[in-house]
């Protein structure tokens, strides 16, 4: 009888690990602003997996550069909390060329002024879906990885509000509307709570 309750409190403790470990690897984004529409739209409420694989093609949620002074605090740990996720601003974008890849000079002509030919380690080119309206690697240049906060690998529509969320990598059948931390050009807010990026 005591190994079937000591088992069950096992159980249970293994529960509440599980629930902290998805709490911390998990975010809820609403998207603020129209620097990836079509795909995600002005309110778009996507979900953003902490530490998820960086790879073309890839949306990812980052911590946006001050003008002048690029990032003032270190980098967002994994395990950072809802408050210091909440407390920093966020954008939203795709991931052009990861380290390695030949650079994207074409697209890129920002990159032109950068040395090499290849994407330095440690370094991404992101673009907005939206060019006339995504402040990206047209303007910045190459962006740190270490500023990721997330890889995005759900999207809730308008259609799917009354079904749940979808997973999806942004292609162009994923319809707009949006989730809790946001990402684009306005202020975060939390990782438990609606986070606005622009």
């Amino acid at each position: 009888m005591r190994l079937r309750y000591r088992l069950a409190a096992c159980g249970g403790v293994l529960g509440l690990a599980a629930v902290a470990a998805v709490r911390y690897a998990v975010v809820r984004v609403t998207v603020r602003g129209d620097s990836m529409a079509p795909v995600y739209r002005d309110g778009a409420r996507v979900l953003v997996h902490r530490g998820g694989r960086v790879a073309v093609g890839r949306v990812v949620v980052l911590e946006r550069p001050v003008p002048g002074v690029l990032w003032p605090l270190p980098p967002v740990t994994r395990t950072a909390s809802a408050r210091t996720v909440g407390a920093r601003r966020w954008i939203i974008k795709r991931v052009a060329a990861v380290p390695g890849d030949p650079a994207p000079f074409d697209r890129v002509p920002m990159l032109d002024h950068t040395p090499g030919c290849r994407v330095p380690a440690g370094r991404l080119v992101l673009l907005g879906d939206n060019p006339l309206n995504s402040y990206d690697s047209r303007q910045a240049g190459y962006f740190p990885m270490e500023r990721v906060l997330g890889t995005v690998v759900a999207q809730r529509s308008l259609t799917a509000l009354r079904t749940g969320w979808r997973g999806g990598r942004g292609g162009p059948t994923d319809a707009a509307d949006g989730g809790a931390p946001s990402a684009g050009g306005s202020d975060g807010h939390g990782a438990d709570e609606p986070v606005d990026i622009p």
